[in-house]
């Protein structure tokens, strides 16, 4: 589950707590009880005060990670990052992915994949069209009268 603050929101004590209170809560709901659950909670702003700071950054632990839990069998995360961690993070598991797959794509290369396989599809061979419902005539109203005073 993911709170997003206003940007203009700092983290601190008050938004910790709200999203400690609220991912306590939810695992607490007697509707999951025993489903098997792993929770991960995220608190995403823009910035964060000192306290919060030191609180997402202890040594032994991953940056962001505020909370963390095993308790009766429901495991749980709550993590506050900024945007610009995610997006730091991302960016390097992407460039890991990269090495390991030995991958180079580009928009080039993308839009001409697109364009090879979808290429039937641009130049509009597989589009159907459906015919305009046609209006009913006097002569098929006449039909049908007809029909229905031979049944």
């Amino acid at each position: 589950m993911v709170e997003l603050k206003a940007p203009t929101v700092i983290a601190g004590s008050k938004e910790t707590s709200q999203v400690r209170d609220y991912a306590f809560a939810v695992q607490a709901d007697e509707r999951f009880r025993g489903v098997p659950t792993r929770w991960s909670f995220w608190l995403v702003v823009n910035d964060m005060d000192d306290h919060v700071k030191k609180e997402v950054r202890q040594r032994d632990k991953p940056e962001g990670l505020l909370y963390e839990s095993d308790d009766l069998g429901l495991p749980s995360k709550i993590w506050v990052k900024t945007w610009g961690q995610i997006i730091h993070d991302c960016k390097t598991r992407l460039r890991i992915f990269q090495t390991a797959l030995n991958l180079k794509a580009d928009k080039d290369i993308g839009l001409d994949y697109l364009k090879k396989t979808y290429e039937r599809i641009l130049r509009g061979d597989d589009v159907e069209i459906e015919p305009e419902p046609q209006e009913a005539t006097e002569s098929d109203e006449s039909a049908k009268e007809s029909a229905k005073v031979q049944s």
